[in-house]
């Protein structure tokens, strides 16, 4: 059984995600700057939404995944993002340097660092002991195409992207 998902509405969710995780960001004393690189055709290759500057010159980059499920306990990790083409899911090919994943409604942001998330994904896509699910978009009622991803724990991967060395930060915003 797969799951529908309004094209519209996604996208909705998604901005008001997005604006809510920008104005937390810039509300960090340590952060200089965000800046909103999700139009940007270089930026959209590379899967990249913001650019985070802080004061102390670092920079990094992020992905930002809203999700509207918090009661189910699980992250939806993205393989396929079209199922009709083939391509694969921004988790995958992203080059930011972390994944916040937001969840709307409980305002609860999980920011877990890129390539140990790759790594996991790659390690743990095929052992079978996650649950592949699809994902039906439509619009206007219309169905256009279906992702694929992993329902995985979000416990589960928090500890064991922990154990890879890297944190799993979350918080409440």
């Amino acid at each position: 059984m797969s799951i529908q998902h309004n094209f519209a509405d996604s996208i909705k969710v998604g901005k008001k995600g997005e604006n809510i995780v920008y104005d937390w960001l810039m509300s960090r004393e340590s952060v200089k700057n965000v800046i909103d690189v999700s139009d940007d055709r270089d930026y959209q290759k590379k899967d990249i939404d913001y650019i985070v500057q802080f004061h102390k010159g670092k920079n990094v980059s992020i992905e930002i995944k809203c999700d509207t499920y918090y009661h189910t306990g699980n992250f939806f990790l993205e393989l396929i993002s079209n199922d009709n083409k083939g391509t694969e899911g921004c988790l995958i090919y992203t080059e930011a340097d972390y994944l916040f994943y937001f969840f709307d409604k409980v305002n609860i942001l999980y920011i877990i660092p890129v390539k140990e998330l790759q790594q996991w994904i790659s390690e743990n896509k095929d052992s079978g002991r996650f649950r592949k699910k699809k994902c039906g978009n439509y619009i206007n009622g219309r169905y256009v195409y279906s992702s694929v991803g992993l329902l995985v724990n979000r416990d589960t991967l928090c500890e064991e992207i922990n154990e890879m060395g890297e944190r799993v930060l979350v918080r409440n915003i």
